[in-house]
């Protein structure tokens, strides 16, 4: 091998590194603000893409979020302020303390002001058609990590057909009192051996604790629209080339 060879090839090492080092040591996001809430903790913060624009570089929005997380709910809201809500079926547990009780494979009952819904996650397999049969292989030595796809849904009724649990994420919101009880677990999905429900399950209700879930999410809603979220923090300009 030429030491002419040797020395583009030195060169191009350096020269990648470099280049890697430079794309690593780029901020990705900022913190726009954060607040406590009761036992809501909440955190704006805005990510952002870096681009080479006539030899410079140059910082641009690619998202901004805002996150929720009580002992109860947890939420996101994007700038659009559209949410996010994901609710934490809590109870006594094995331990005699709160935990969360539920299971995936669990039908629920939702009381929302003394309005009962139905909630259940259904699973979905888009990419894989009723009508076709799809060869089986031998995985027997592979170790699989099942993904579980599919959506939080409510209906109200056995006759209605299940809608995105979206549908009453403002009725939650603006409840004054949410509660839920065990409607029935389908052991195809859970292991019964693992997971049993807790006695008297079939009458017991368990109390939602949605104070502040409202300033909560309107907090997030100023933080998503706020200038601040479209401001590059004073530290981060070293960063911008002149």
């Amino acid at each position: 091998m030429s030491n002419k060879f040797i020395k583009i090839a030195f060169l191009l090492l350096v020269a990648g590194s470099a280049a890697q080092l430079t794309a690593q040591t780029l901020p990705r996001e900022f913190e726009v603000a954060k607040l406590k809430i009761g036992d809501w903790s909440l955190r704006a913060k805005t990510e952002i893409i870096w681009s080479e624009e006539q030899g410079r570089k140059f910082p641009r929005i690619e998202e901004i979020n805002c996150y929720g997380q009580s002992e109860h709910a947890d939420f996101s809201m994007n700038s659009s302020a559209a949410v996010d809500l994901m609710l934490r079926f809590r109870g006594p547990d094995e331990d005699g303390g709160l935990g969360e009780i539920t299971a995936a494979g669990d039908h629920l009952w939702l009381y929302i002001d003394g309005e009962r819904w139905e909630y259940a996650n259904i699973e979905r397999r888009p990419s894989e058609l009723l009508n076709i049969k799809y060869p089986v292989y031998d995985r027997e030595n592979e170790i699989i990590i099942p993904v579980w796809r599919g959506f939080q849904a409510v209906r109200k009724s056995p006759e209605d057909a299940w809608t995105n649990f979206d549908l009453i994420q403002g009725k939650l919101l603006s409840a004054k009192k949410l509660a839920w009880g065990f409607k029935s677990r389908d052991w195809n999905v859970v292991d019964r051996g693992l997971n049993e429900l807790p006695k008297g399950w079939q009458n017991a209700r368990y109390l939602i604790d949605n104070t502040h879930w409202r300033e909560a999410t309107d907090w997030c809603s100023r933080q998503v629209a706020s200038e601040e979220a479209r401001t590059l923090p004073a530290d981060f300009l070293k960063y911008v080339e002149p």
